[in-house]
């Protein structure tokens, strides 16, 4: 993106805010919302957790900040667009093995209710995960996927990595299920949970 279209976007942003703190008419705040996708949809979210349309209806709610990390032509990051969960929803619901016909609704409110973490280029969803956590004892892994054309570069272990390593997260104790990436996942300290051959652990670690 221009220097001078980066400036306006983060003008406009800043103006929405301003716009939701101040006014109180609920016709009003929906053109502001509806602004505020359109702006999301040709470029890039306001640099917090949340994408900007939910910031907008939820001013205040998310304390996390936004997290843009790259490795060559991707890059990792914990906001996600509208598009991301269209893409996220056809592959569970279509690809995975666990999520078969899993709902775009059902996705979307798994999605809001986690932490959840992107590898995208080119602004394209790439990988996928989420962590679902009380961020005091225990957390646990979900969804975890790279789509089939961006396989073989490394990308779950960089997802998983990060994930683990979180600074609210690698304390925790850890549990996920996998029918296939066992190897995967030991690398990062997990081990099969006694009696399973499907879930896996990792213990608390001291901060």
């Amino acid at each position: 993106m221009p220097i001078q279209d980066r400036q306006r976007f983060l003008q406009t942003a800043c103006l929405l805010h301003c716009c939701h703190a101040m006014i109180r008419s609920e016709t009003i705040i929906k053109g502001i919302e509806i602004l505020a996708e359109e702006i999301q949809r040709l470029h890039y979210s306001i640099y917090l957790h949340r994408p900007l349309c939910h910031i907008l209806r939820k001013r205040g709610s998310s304390k996390e900040e936004f997290v843009r990390l790259f490795k060559g032509e991707y890059a990792l990051l914990t906001d996600l667009r509208p598009e991301h969960i269209k893409t996220i929803h056809r592959y569970l619901s279509q690809e995975s093995y666990w999520a078969q016909e899993r709902s775009h609704e059902t996705v979307l409110r798994s999605v809001e209710n986690s932490l959840c973490f992107a590898i995208e280029r080119d602004n394209a969803l790439a990988g996928f995960a989420r962590a679902i956590s009380d961020r005091a004892t225990f957390a646990y892994i979900a969804d975890v996927f790279v789509l089939p054309e961006h396989r073989g570069q490394g990308l779950g272990k960089w997802l998983i990595e990060y994930i683990v390593e979180h600074s609210e997260l690698s304390h925790l104790g850890w549990l996920l299920a996998t029918a296939d990436a066992h190897e995967l996942y030991r690398k990062y300290g997990f081990e099969s949970a006694q009696g399973s051959t499907r879930y896996m652990s990792r213990s608390p670690r001291p901060r």
